[in-house]
Parts: structure tokens; sequence; C-alpha cells
């Protein structure tokens, strides 16, 4: 950014030339603002080293209190993070190896390995997606320039005829470029800024309120970095889909014959191919948006452990029911005993009184004189204890 770009050569075509022009633009611009931000003296560098030194007080308040213990394996993670923000935020060296060139330029080359895959050996475009969307885009210029001399200036466009296909290659042509070449640039060079961002959200890294600003960092970078990979490879199918009717407007140009088919398939295909690329567009972002840092919870330990094990105490206590509810359910289950058995022994005499004498008399008079077992030898100097005395006279004892 430090030098002016020279105007872009008309020869080389639109393709070539916006390629160019942001590649020159883009050139050391991600380094110019890391360079600017972490520089030592800046703002962001000032409240970088601060937000360090806080958290190296913080450890060694909590070490000396004795509210963290010390255990190697928080303080692995504490120094690896210390260590990650210092190389985000102070070396652009390091840092364009682990990050940039692997967001920037990674995917161009998992790009470049798969395209072998899609272009047939055979097929005009084969090689550079890029250098064949010039070649495609010319020659719908051409055929679309062709096709409205051959209709005239007085034609209707959306009567059908030369007019029309004229109007769907051109449109064509553009839609094929915006959607393709213009989404790759487009991430390019919103890349390019995030990533030169880094030493601005490398502190928020250390302190976990503030770690979801790297996360949504790092989620658009990946999603904008993996953008232009599905661009490059739908260019690729679409130009490989597109070439027998590119060959046959070729072919009715030079021979001055209109050929309707080839121009609708032109335009009907690149329709398609926008809304695919927007649809993965959706996929790509579902795909960066599923990107997380480890949470790194260390357990509970310490004061901190004795208090959780003090509140699970108190609420126990809470939940025990009190005394006078724990009497009062002994006596009712004694109480539904007790009717539960003389119920039962009633029922036992009368069946076998009734089964005994069929008269009525004879059943009338047993179930009279015939005394539950256990009942005829009652002591009469003191009044029976019930199941609800005995209760409480157990619970008043202890």
């Amino acid at each position: 950014m430090a030098t002016l770009c020279p105007a872009p050569d008309p020869d080389l075509g639109l393709v070539q030339n916006l390629g160019f022009t942001v590649d020159c633009n883009l050139q050391g611009t991600a380094q110019a603002v890391y360079g600017s931000l972490a520089q030592p003296g800046s703002v962001v560098s000032q409240a970088l080293f601060g937000l360090l030194t806080l958290y190296v007080a913080f450890i060694g308040y909590r070490l000396v209190l004795g509210r963290s213990p010390l255990r190697v394996g928080e303080l692995t993670v504490s120094a690896l993070k210390i260590g990650l923000v210092v190389l985000m935020a102070t070396s652009w060296g390091a840092y364009q190896t682990v990050v940039y060139d692997v967001l920037a330029k990674g995917p161009g080359a998992v790009a470049g390995s798969l395209l072998t895959t899609l272009q047939p050996q055979q097929s005009v475009f084969r090689g550079d997606p890029y250098q064949g969307l010039q070649v495609a885009f010319d020659q719908l210029q051409l055929s679309a320039t062709s096709l409205s001399a051959r209709a005239g200036a007085n034609s209707a466009t959306m009567q059908g005829g030369p007019g029309f296909a004229a109007f769907g290659l051109n449109s064509a042509a553009y839609l094929m470029l915006l959607t393709t070449f213009g989404a790759s640039l487009a991430a390019r060079i919103g890349l390019t800024l995030l990533l030169g961002l880094a030493p601005l959200f490398a502190a928020f890294l250390l302190f976990r309120p503030t770690r979801g600003l790297v996360e949504g960092w790092l989620r658009a970078a990946v999603t904008i970095a993996l953008v232009p990979l599905a661009a490059a490879l739908t260019l690729a199918l679409e130009l490989v889909m597109m070439e027998p009717s590119l060959l046959a407007l070729a072919a009715a140009r030079e021979e001055g014959r209109f050929d309707a088919a080839s121009a609708s398939a032109a335009l009907i295909l690149s329709l398609v191919f926008a809304g695919a690329l927007l649809a993965l567009g959706i996929a790509v972002a579902a795909i960066g948006w599923g990107v997380r840092l480890p949470g790194l919870k260390p357990a509970p330990t310490g004061e901190t452990a004795a208090n959780t094990q003090a509140v699970r105490g108190a609420a126990t206590v809470m939940e025990a029911p009190p005394r006078a509810a724990a009497v009062a359910a002994a006596a009712m289950a004694a109480a539904r005993r007790d009717t539960t058995r003389s119920g039962a022994v009633v029922r036992s005499i009368e069946r076998r009184t009734s089964g005994g004498d069929s008269g009525g008399a004879t059943s009338a008079s047993a179930s009279e004189t015939i005394t539950p077992l256990g009942r005829s030898f009652r002591s009469r100097a003191a009044p029976p204890r019930t199941d609800l005395g005995a209760a409480i006279a157990v619970r008043s004892d202890r």
C-alpha cells in the first residue's frame, strides 16, 4: 500500500485486470495493518502488555492466597495462552507461517489439487479456471454483440429473438463473473483486513468473558478463507458444463446464423450455478460457525470445592423433613396397620362361621361368642398404649 499501483492494461482483459489491481493493492496490506497495531508504543501494544501483566498478577494472587493449587496442567495451559498471545501480537514472521499462510494460501492449494478431477483432459478450459473465465467472458460478449447487431436497434429485448438472446448472453457473462471471480476477490479483501487485525483480538484470548470475541474472529476468518475455494471449484465445473454451448455459439457466429438453444443454455447455466454458489456459501458459513475454542475450565479445587460441599450439605439439611412431620407420619402408618389387621381377623372369623353352619342363627351366635385371638385375657389394670403414644414415647426418649 506504500506505492501507487499502475493503471491496468486494456489488452489483458477484464478478469486479468481486476486480479492484477486487487493483488497489487493487497500486497503487503495485512503486514502493514499488523505492523501498525503491533509496533511498540501504539495503543494496542500498550493495552496488550497491560492485560498480560494483569493476567500474570491474577495467577500469582491466586497462588499466594491458596485459591488455585499449584498444578502442572493449569500452569501449562496458562503458559501456552500467554505464548499464543505473544505470537499473534508481536511476531509477524511466526504469525504469517502459522496463521496467515494457512488461511490465505491453503484453500488455493487445495483447489489446485482438486481442479484436475473436475476438468476433462480434452477440455479447452483445463488449467487455471480464472483464465478460462476470461475466455468464456470474451466469447459470450462477442456472441452478444453479434446477435445485437443482427436484431437491430429497433428490436424489443423482451419479445424474444436475437435481441433477447443478446441480452441473455450479456447477463450470463456478467453473472458468471460476479458470482465466481467477484466473490473470490471480495473474500480475499475481507480476509486480508481481518487477518491484519490479529493484534487487536489476541489479548481477548486471556480472559474467559472476552474469549467469545476471539472465537467470532476465528469463525469469520475460516468462513471467508473457504469462499475462494468454493468459488474456484464452482467456476471449474461451470466452465466444463458451459463449454459445449460456447463452442456452438462460436460456430453459429462464424456462420452468421442464430442459435437460440445455445444462448438459452448459457443463460440458464449461469443462473443455476449462481444459486449453487449461494447454497455452497451457506454451507461454508455453517462450517465456519462450528469452530470452537477449548473451554479450559479447571475442576473446582481448594476453597471452591469446600464451598460446593457446604452448599450441598445445606441443601440436604433443608430438604430433611421436620421432627413433628416424622412423628405424625409414623403414627398414621401404625394406625393403618392396626386397622388392616382388625379387618383381616373379622373377615377370617366370618368365613369360618359361615362355612361351619348354614343356619343364620348359628352364625350369629358364633360371631357374638367367639372373640379374636389374644383379646380374651387382656389386662384391665392399665389402658393399652396406642401406636401413636408409643411413637411419641420413643421420640421423647431419644
